[in-house]
């Protein structure tokens, strides 16, 4: 037998033995069904002098298990299903409060005074919640779950670039690049680019005319 037939036996033996060991696993396990009942203005928790609503869930898995469980929330609302929604995004909300405590120096209160205490809780969350806006509004929801080191990385630009264009091209070149090419180019290049740079700092320097109005 050929090296190249022994291969494709030992290949196909791999597979018949991979595809035994994967009919042996169990199937995964899955929710098939949620049941809910929700229970309006409980109070049956007496150091809690807000009603509740409690939703009573009942969820019943592929294997044949149920686990029953329940959900509070002070909203008054008569759709179970709405608190279960709610619930659905609790992993973004636990990671945010992961992020705000671990990463936005939140906890790291430098005096005991209680006005400190507070006025760095409120301002810590603030700043979070501003930048966690405006990474919503400019589609950067890449960044929301990213540390504020990490977020900053992200916004900020990697170095300062030059545009340089010619013969209907553009090159982003760093301050080095530019400056090399700027000594291996000819003196007239040389001097009329050199002007041009003093046209365009002028032209930053020079501030804007104010609009002409008429005197009341």
């Amino acid at each position: 037998m050929s090296h190249h037939h022994r291969h494709r036996g030992r290949e196909a033996k791999r597979q018949r033995t991979l595809a035994a060991k994967k009919a042996e696993e169990p199937p995964p396990v899955r929710t098939d069904r949620v049941e809910m009942k929700l229970i309006p203005q409980m109070s049956l928790w007496e150091n809690c002098g807000i009603p509740l609503q409690v939703v009573v869930a009942r969820k019943h898995r592929t294997d044949g298990t149920c686990k029953e469980w329940a959900l509070a929330i002070t909203r008054d609302t008569q759709d179970a299903l709405e608190v279960w929604d709610l619930y659905g995004i609790r992993h973004e909300i636990e990671e945010k409060h992961r992020q705000s405590k671990c990463y936005w120096d939140l906890s790291a209160f430098r005096a005991p005074n209680y006005g400190l205490v507070v006025n760095q809780v409120v301002f810590t969350l603030l700043a979070y919640t501003l930048m966690q806006v405006f990474l919503e509004k400019n589609d950067r929801k890449d960044l929301t779950r990213a540390t504020r080191e990490r977020m900053c990385q992200g916004l900020l630009p990697r170095g300062d670039k030059i545009a340089a264009y010619a013969a209907h091209h553009v090159a982003l070149l760093t301050a080095a690049q530019y400056g090399d090419w700027l000594l291996g180019a000819s003196e007239g290049a040389r001097r009329r680019l050199r002007g041009r740079l003093r046209a365009l700092e002028r032209q930053r320097c020079t501030p804007p005319e104010l609009p002409l109005r008429d005197d009341p």
